[in-house]
């Protein structure tokens, strides 16, 4: 889910196919290794992570689903 680009106030859902993926990626995505320290209980490792972007001053928020596939993590939902 995304927004349109032919109405501002509308929203978009659809699949992207890889080899279009860099036309709609996000231009802050973090690249390399994203690390996670998380203090206090301990969780299970899982097959599926939700990585989120926020922008406090602008409001704005990405979600980022990525599930782990062939022992690969792969982006697997992107909503903006």
């Amino acid at each position: 889910t995304g927004p349109d680009p032919d109405d501002d106030f509308a929203t978009m859902m659809g699949e992207i196919a890889p080899e279009t993926w860099l036309a709609f990626a996000p231009t802050d995505m973090p690249t390399g290794q994203i690390f996670n320290i998380i203090y206090g209980p301990k969780y299970s490792g899982g097959a599926e992570k939700i990585f989120c972007l926020r922008g406090i001053a602008n409001g704005q928020e990405m979600e980022m689903t990525f599930r782990l596939i062939g022992g690969k993590w792969k982006l697997t939902k992107l909503v903006e």
